[in-house]
């Protein structure tokens, strides 16, 4: 890292860790080309405070958190949904919920996903296509990674928390983020903070 000012920014994120600090590092990692500006913007709509600071924009208001599934989806694609909702789906259900009945079926989908995440076309992940209800074989050989992904994450929510009728039953890998909605702004904060921005910061480093 041969720029001082984002060797100097970084230096105090790291002994001070407030959100300014965050900030200042965000700002700088992006001017200097070694973190995606894309990024940042990402971190932001998920209301990720040092990002929001890092582009000028105010807080996140409580009652966007309930329309925020379908900003990043209508912003950013299926991409940032699938990426997000995974951590997610991990923190918000214990692993006893795993452990017997139709939490094997979860179990088994969640493996699948993340062998997805680690290797795209990988046999574990593709040999789940007898999970995927109401697909067509014609339809499932055209679809592939994030669409892939987020069938298994839809098929995941519809095990594990089956959804009412007419709700989100279409669009399962939104399924996290209604689940967020009664979970209380702290507790949202918190799991975008420790579950979802480290590794998206992480994919934009360079």
């Amino acid at each position: 890292m041969s720029d001082a000012r984002l060797r100097e920014a970084q230096r105090a994120y790291r002994e001070g860790g407030n959100p300014e600090d965050e900030a200042l590092y965000l700002r700088e990692a992006s001017r200097a080309g070694a973190l995606s500006e894309d990024r940042v913007h990402q971190a932001s709509d998920l209301g990720y405070l040092p990002a929001r600071l890092a582009l000028g924009i105010e807080p996140l208001e409580d009652e966007e958190i309930e329309g925020l599934g379908s900003l990043l989806r209508n912003r950013w694609g299926q991409w940032l949904l699938v990426r997000a909702s995974l951590p997610l789906t991990r923190a918000l259900r214990p692993a006893e919920a795993f452990a017997s009945g139709q939490g094997l079926v979860a179990a088994e989908v969640l493996r699948g996903i993340e062998a997805w995440e680690a290797t795209p076309e990988s046999p574990q992940a593709w040999a789940l296509r007898p999970h995927l209800a109401d697909l067509r074989d014609d339809a499932f050989q055209a679809w592939a990674g994030e669409r892939f992904a987020g069938a298994l994450l839809h098929t995941l929510w519809a095990v594990v928390r089956p959804p009412p009728r007419g709700s989100w039953s279409t669009q399962g890998y939104l399924a996290p983020w209604h689940a967020l909605q009664g979970l209380g702004r702290v507790r949202f904060d918190a799991l975008v903070a420790a579950e979802v921005v480290p590794g998206l910061i992480a994919l934009g480093l360079k």
